[in-house]
């Protein structure tokens, strides 16, 4: 499941001696939410509203997915155009889409009506046991079942299996989400009928494997955890921080992937498998069953909070982060939306100089370009051809911290039309300069 927020691609960050990173914010519980079931799928999207379906333990799926603006309730079912009304997962895409998985297919929301693409390959019937959502920075759906790895871009779907490099072509998959670097993980469990166990009465039966991989944009890659090739225990949770990167936990570590290798952050005492966000500060949200903590991205324990702290009881069942350091997390017993104080919002702000992608990436006519200020200064962004020659400046003043974004239309200094080809956008601010590769096609 993909969550919403600021992902950085290159990042160049400075601490502030003495920052303290406290969420001293409040919680609110939502009024007249919908019943939220045995577990949530939640995502947040870029408006900052909550969208979520609620999960039967029986049906593993939900019936209607839910969205909530701040003050009025949203229900889409099929009678508001999705495929059907078995609702199996949420996610969000970078251009503010609400992917929605049935077991029919996938459905898009473009903030006006619904858009179906039904699955062109065989369903088996056990295939929406296990079942997870991710969209990745170029707009394509990850689909994680119980039977397998799926993909969806610009109209067509892709199985992943064998041939793509995952052992078996009906893994059994428990997590997914896609990095916005282009890397998708995927922890899973598949039964390796090519090693075998034999129990104390010489009943011989095939090895159960846990593992995580990563998708390359061409094949599966194993990754390695604390230096050991196969998990002892697999992840499941996966979220993605505010710089794109990928964490899960095991139930009392917290792990980053670097690479393809898996890197302990934090030891969490009591953590709970239940589930994970990282909020737009770079801060851990992990629950233990009715009860939420919280790590800075020092690794240092900030708060636990529970029912005494404003939360409406209940275990929790899902948990999302969203812009400005809001998070939402539901459980049993209702909905709550974390607010960070002003205080808060000043000691955490992270100050960052960063450069992102362009997107689209590749594109044709116009692109957007995103970048990060951490103090105010004099700025410059110029577009340069594969010869290092200077097409187009696009800044050139002096500018206020924080972040900011200007669209490039493909035309030069002149104002002509530039050919199609590889183009840098090299943005340079004090002692900062990073540069982006981009594609104009024609």
């Amino acid at each position: 499941m993909s969550l919403a927020g600021r992902y950085f691609v290159i990042i160049m960050m400075f601490f502030i001696s003495g920052r303290v990173a406290y969420p001293d914010g409040n919680w609110t519980i939502v009024p007249d939410s919908p019943s939220v079931g045995d577990r949530a799928e939640i995502v947040v999207d870029g408006d900052g509203c909550l969208w979520f379906t609620a999960i039967d333990a029986t049906s593993k799926a939900g019936s209607e997915v839910y969205s909530y603006d701040g003050e009025n309730w949203q229900i889409f079912s099929a009678d508001s155009g999705l495929m059907n009304n078995t609702v199996l997962d949420i996610a969000v895409s970078q251009d503010n889409f609400v992917w929605v998985l049935t077991n029919d297919g996938l459905n898009k929301y473009d903030g006006v009506t619904w858009t179906s693409y039904p699955f062109t390959f065989q369903i088996p019937p056990y295939m929406f046991v296990t079942h997870d959502l991710s969209v990745g920075r170029d707009g394509t759906v990850w689909c994680g079942f119980h039977s397998g790895v799926a993909s969806f871009k610009n109209g067509v779907w892709t199985q992943h299996g064998k041939v793509y490099g995952l052992p078996e072509d009906d893994i059994q998959v428990y997590a997914l989400a896609a990095g916005l670097d282009g890397r998708v993980c995927v922890t899973y469990e598949y039964i390796a009928w090519d090693q075998v166990n034999e129990d104390e009465g010489q009943n011989v039966y095939p090895d159960i494997k846990c593992d995580t991989m990563v998708f390359d944009g061409t094949s599966w890659i194993p990754t390695l955890i604390s230096g050991i090739q196969k998990p002892k225990r697999v992840f499941n949770n996966l979220a993605v921080g505010p710089d794109g990167s990928i964490w899960s936990s095991t139930g009392t570590n917290l792990y980053k992937l670097e690479g393809t290798a898996w890197r302990q952050k934090q030891y969490l005492s009591d953590i709970g498998r239940d589930a994970l966000a990282i909020d737009s500060f770079g801060n851990t949200w992990a629950s233990v069953e009715e009860k939420v903590n919280i790590y800075d991205n020092n690794d240092v324990f900030l708060k636990k909070y529970s029912n005494e702290n404003g939360l409406p009881g209940g275990e929790i069942t899902g948990l999302a982060a969203g812009p400005d350091g809001i998070v939402w997390i539901v459980s049993k017993n209702g909905i709550a939306k974390y607010t960070p104080g002003e205080t808060s919002v000043a000691a955490l702000e992270p100050a960052i100089f960063a450069l992102y992608d362009n997107f689209p990436n590749p594109f044709n006519m116009s692109t957007t370009i995103e970048y990060s200020l951490a103090k105010e200064g004099a700025v410059s962004l110029g577009i340069y051809n594969s010869l290092g020659q200077n097409v187009r400046d696009l800044i050139s003043e002096n500018m206020s911290a924080g972040a900011h974004k200007v669209v490039w239309d493909g035309l030069d200094d002149d104002g002509n039309t530039v050919s199609a080809g590889i183009y840098i956008s090299r943005l340079s601010a004090g002692d900062f300069s990073a540069t982006m590769k981009m594609t104009l096609l024609k």
